[in-house]
């Protein structure tokens, strides 16, 4: 609980949180401006105007490439900080190493998951509540929203069925994974930052080169059944990125996952080594 209660008390944490929630809010605004002054029947519905959602907001390139750095920002070099502030033999010798790196890792999470999902709530509501809800099908549908659901479209999504018939629980559940997702990679670079703690920008930057090295690879590798390997082109469920593999979404989650589960004893020992 002190390690939450701190992680939600640093500076880093309010502005990961407010660089988030801006850009949340900036793409309301601009869809707002976009659709200013044009018939009810032509503007799209909220959940295809989402920043989350087709992937093709302007924003959300912005976004793709800020929040592998906003969500480690918070707390994920805080073992680092406490190191060099010395911090560690007080802490220590009152709760010890695995309840301490436990708390830690808990606080990284959390935060984490806060800095990204609440802005992206945030959007989704202020969408719904400003756009048309109705959710077009194949018999009623305006003509600039076809394209919506063209055969060509329909058949590189993850969820064609979920897409039709409940896409405002696809939102929430695209909110949902996005957040546990860069959660888990917040908790395995606090976990790297033991082992490599000379420089924390590297450590901050971590998350970010992973992810930009997976989108190189969508752009250079391509397989007969999978070319994309850029994760947040699988977290924007109604994004049509072509080359995804339906099996490569719960891989997001299972690596980093086992990843942590591997080196949680390695970190302990580490803490134990050099702090007794």
């Amino acid at each position: 609980m002190f390690q939450l209660n701190l992680a939600f008390k640093k500076r880093s944490f309010w502005v990961a949180f407010s660089v988030a929630l801006f850009f949340s809010v900036l793409s309301f605004v601009l869809a707002c401006i976009e659709c200013y002054g044009h018939e009810i029947n032509v503007i799209a519905s909220a959940e295809k105007l989402f920043i989350w959602g087709t992937g093709e907001d302007r924003v959300f390139l912005m976004l793709f490439f800020l929040l592998p750095v906003l969500s480690v920002l918070p707390f994920a070099d805080s073992y680092i900080a406490e190191k060099e502030r010395n911090m560690l033999p007080v802490f220590l010798p009152r709760v010890g190493a695995r309840k301490y790196l436990g708390g830690k890792l808990i606080a990284v999470a959390a935060s984490a998951f806060f800095v990204v999902c609440v802005p992206l709530l945030l959007n989704l509501i202020l969408c719904m509540a400003t756009f048309p809800v109705e959710i077009n099908n194949f018999s009623q549908i305006s003509a600039d929203q076809s394209w919506y659901f063209g055969t060509f479209r329909m058949q590189r999504l993850l969820f064609p069925a979920l897409t039709v018939s409940h896409p405002y629980l696809l939102c929430l559940l695209s909110i949902l994974l996005t957040g546990i997702f860069c959660a888990l990679m917040a908790v395995l670079v606090c976990e790297a930052s033991f082992f490599f703690s000379r420089s924390r920008v590297l450590i901050l930057a971590l998350f970010f080169i992973v992810n930009t090295l997976l989108i190189i690879a969508s752009t250079a590798i391509a397989f007969e059944k999978i070319s994309c390997f850029a994760p947040f082109y699988y977290l924007t469920m109604f994004n049509s990125e072509s080359g995804r593999a339906l099996w490569f979404l719960p891989l997001l989650f299972i690596v980093p996952a086992v990843l942590i589960g591997v080196l949680f004893v390695p970190c302990e020992k580490r803490i134990k080594k050099c702090w007794g």
